[in-house]
């Protein structure tokens, strides 16, 4: 439920701030004391568009912020369509800032979140009714939410399996004309993997072998440097073509020198054995240097093979990735992708037979739930008739129409659309088409009177909805908007007396001129007395008198018995 609204700097209004309770608020004042701007306000944390124009005059920003108390199963939705929820007491403020620059700043909570959030928010927490903008009935396409809305568990539960089979129907009919009409498409790219694959297959680069090639060409390229740098060093190893004696000479001649001193030096001894081992290791190095030197040659052939080899793997790299990893990395996924495309080619035949088979059972589901649609809209009708009824619409004729249109959408294959005939020998024809705003608002409380154990918005507010009403039928309408008010918080803006005396809670609009010669917008709760006091005004004018007064007090003094029979049974 709604339980504070604050209202700063919107059109007369310089500061309001306005407790709701349970119940039905009626919310009464003078024409062009600021009822609309409530009500204005309100719609605008619901989403709806606020001109900059009606930021107060003078005031760079106005600001609206509204407090609800909601329940868990409302929390939860909430929380998962915007992103954001109420706290753990359940509460939920959503405010709106709005600059005279045109700019608005939307919160949940204190956080801030688009505009298409309050909406969605909005949509689940008020439903808004008025003279001019009974949103629901003025479109057709939501005539099926009040008829599934009265359905009950049978509908529903037809309704969720034709919409499960709907949901597989319409991703069966993406997916075949996704192959068969993106046929170009798909061959191109199928086109494209296969070469891609098969150039990167027939390269076959491995990790680590760029590396390897480059240390290659490297000593290929510098073969005269290095053959040089091995014979040199064999020469100095083993002396040859030398006039000065070798390293492995002079290692020699060492070892033998000491060990005619080793039977007198221990030291000796373990040094020329030392050089000894070292004498052994320079041979076998010496060896190896040969060996070196006999395959290091320049081979001009051998080079070409490994810049091509570089050469390719660098192209792979410009197209595939900046390493052989990531290019493999890309063989592997378009792979996957050719072994996809190719699948889906080949199975059209079989998607095109799990089309034909889920179209069928969509047909079904489709069937049963327009018949019992028809059946649900049928006991609808009738209700709705006694309803209109009792609210002094006594002659009307109405019918929920339920047509098979034979084109599935999410809601099945019906168009629903509700029929009226006001009066006797008239042909019953589209509500939208004849029905005045005070028949439209009376048919959407028979409505709202009906679903309100079905409904789940919890507020529910009606502006001005007595328009074009009088006498019996008011009481009516005050006695329907009260019943509604025990299973909804209700806020309602009225002129008529007969409506304001059912109030749980009283509110009065008005407005005054200060010395600054500004206009301002009075909102104030009422209590028992003072309400008295205000329905009585209401039906004398000025002048209230005892007479007035008395007749209040009979309208307060019935209105309460009733609510007292009605909401304790």
């Amino acid at each position: 439920m709604l339980r504070r609204l604050v209202i700063n700097n919107i059109a007369l209004i310089e500061k309001a701030e306005i407790e709701f309770g349970e119940g039905l608020n009626i919310l009464t004042g003078e024409t062009g004391a600021g009822k609309t701007i409530i009500i204005d306000s309100i719609n605008a944390l619901t989403g709806q568009r606020i001109d900059r124009e009606m930021i107060r005059t003078g005031q760079e920003r106005a600001y609206i912020e509204a407090l609800f108390e909601v329940d868990g199963e409302i929390s939860r939705a909430i929380e998962e369509i915007t992103g954001t929820g109420p706290e753990a007491d359940r509460v939920l403020i959503i405010s709106r800032e709005f600059l005279s620059n045109g700019r608005n700043t939307c919160r949940i909570n204190g956080r801030l979140v688009p505009l298409s959030a309050i909406k969605l928010a909005g949509e689940m927490l008020i439903d808004m009714h008025g003279q001019h903008d009974n949103q629901s009935l003025m479109r057709p396409g939501t005539h099926v939410l009040f008829l599934d809305g009265f359905g009950g568990k049978r509908l529903n539960e037809s309704k969720e399996a034709y919409k499960s089979l709907y949901g597989e129907y319409r991703k069966i009919r993406a997916k075949l004309e996704d192959i068969k009409q993106n046929s170009r498409e798909r061959a191109r790219r199928e086109e494209l993997y296969r070469f891609q694959s098969e150039e990167i297959n027939r390269a076959s680069p491995a990790e680590g072998e760029e590396e390897m090639l480059k240390e290659k060409r490297s000593a290929i390229v510098n073969a005269e440097k290095i053959a040089e740098a091995l014979a040199a060093a064999y020469e100095m190893l083993r002396g040859e073509g030398r006039q000065t004696e070798s390293a492995l000479e002079l290692v020699e001649k060492s070892a033998a020198a000491l060990k005619e001193t080793a039977q007198f030096h221990k030291k000796s001894e373990e040094l020329a054995a030392k050089l000894e081992d070292i004498f052994y290791q320079l041979q076998e190095i010496a060896v190896d240097v040969r060996e070196a030197a006999d395959y290091t040659d320049y081979d001009r052939e051998s080079l070409e093979m490994v810049e091509d080899r570089l050469e390719l793997i660098q192209s792979l790299k410009k197209k595939y990735g900046d390493t052989v990893g990531e290019i493999m990395d890309y063989y592997t996924r378009i792979c996957n992708e050719l072994d996809e495309l190719q699948s889906d080619s080949s199975n059209i035949k079989a998607l095109e037979a799990e089309y034909e088979e889920t179209g069928e059972k969509l047909k079904s589901a489709a069937d049963i739930l327009t018949q019992i649609r028809s059946e649900t809209a049928s006991v609808l009708s009738n209700n709705i008739v006694a309803e209109l009824e009792e609210l002094e619409m006594k002659k009307a004729s109405f019918s929920v129409s339920v047509t098979d249109i034979g084109e599935y959408g999410p809601d099945g294959a019906d168009k629903i659309e509700f029929l009226i005939s006001p009066n006797p020998g008239e042909p019953l024809k589209p509500l939208l088409k004849i029905a005045s705003g005070g028949e439209m608002s009376r048919i959407m409380l028979a409505l709202k009177t009906i679903l309100a154990e079905a409904d789940r918005i919890p507020v529910l507010v009606f502006d001005e909805i007595d328009a074009g009403i009088g006498g019996n039928t008011a009481v009516r309408v005050a006695e329907k908007l009260s019943m509604i008010s025990g299973t909804h918080q209700v806020i309602c803006v009225t002129h008529l007396p007969q409506i304001a005396c059912m109030a749980d809670r009283h509110i009065l609009i008005s407005k005054s001129s200060s010395d600054d010669g500004m206009t301002r917008t009075q909102v104030k709760a009422l209590g028992p007395e003072q309400s008295l006091e205000q329905l009585a005004v209401m039906l004398g004018g000025k002048e209230t008198g005892g007479a007035a007064y008395a007749h209040a007090a009979e309208l307060r003094k019935n209105a309460l018995a009733y609510i007292e029979n009605t909401r304790n049974k």
